[in-house]
């Protein structure tokens, strides 16, 4: 009997900016999402890719429709900012650039 084995080789600058990057999403779902009761409310999973911003999308059970959507996203926009202007979140983050992003349940912008 024989095996293939298929061996890929991976950047470690990236591997490692994925790993903090990992790390800041974590605190703002501890920090946004579970101290605020947003139940249901995900951030999407990025690649990270050297000298493009992170993209920090974050998917809301909320559609476009509902009264208060939009300030909604603009809220949660801002307590997302705040967690990442704390030191511990800012060493991660280094000097990479990102984007925000809040999206309804049908994935359109509400920030």
């Amino acid at each position: 009997m024989s095996y293939k084995v298929n061996i890929s080789q991976r950047n470690k600058e990236i591997v490692n900016a994925e790993h903090r990057w990992e790390l800041v999403f974590g605190q703002i779902f501890d920090d946004v999402f579970r101290k605020n009761g947003y139940e249901g409310f995900g951030i999407q999973q990025i690649n990270y890719k050297k000298n493009q911003p992170v993209t920090i999308d974050i998917k809301t059970k909320i559609s476009d429709d509902e009264v208060g959507a939009r300030e909604l996203g603009q809220k949660i926009e801002k307590e997302v900012e705040g967690v990442l202007k704390t030191e511990a979140v800012k060493k991660w983050i280094e000097n990479d650039s990102y984007a925000i992003g809040i999206y309804d349940i049908d994935d359109r912008k509400i920030n």
